[in-house]
């Protein structure tokens, strides 16, 4: 007994033209594949800078706020030593 490999040259016209376009088919969705993997991985990079822009925003806020209470604080102590002057 002898067995034979199948070659894709060795099929008939119509059926080598559907192995054909399976194969393209194939690639086709592998590229796509590729161009969602690529997206993924850029949007992932971005959520993960937004994050750490939180970070920086978040102690940014802070220090704000701190600068805003000190400088209420002061103003309102310059008020009132204004009124007590003015009787």
């Amino acid at each position: 007994e002898e067995q034979r490999e199948v070659v894709v040259t060795d099929l008939p016209g119509p059926t080598l033209r559907i192995v054909r376009i399976i194969r393209i088919m194939k690639l086709l969705r592998l590229l796509r594949v590729t161009r969602i993997v690529r997206f993924v991985k850029n949007l992932r990079m971005l959520i993960f800078s937004i994050a750490d822009t939180m970070r920086s925003l978040f102690w940014a806020m802070v220090l704000l706020i701190m600068i805003m209470f000190v400088f209420g604080m002061c103003l309102m102590q310059a008020a009132v030593d204004h009124l007590v002057e003015q009787g």
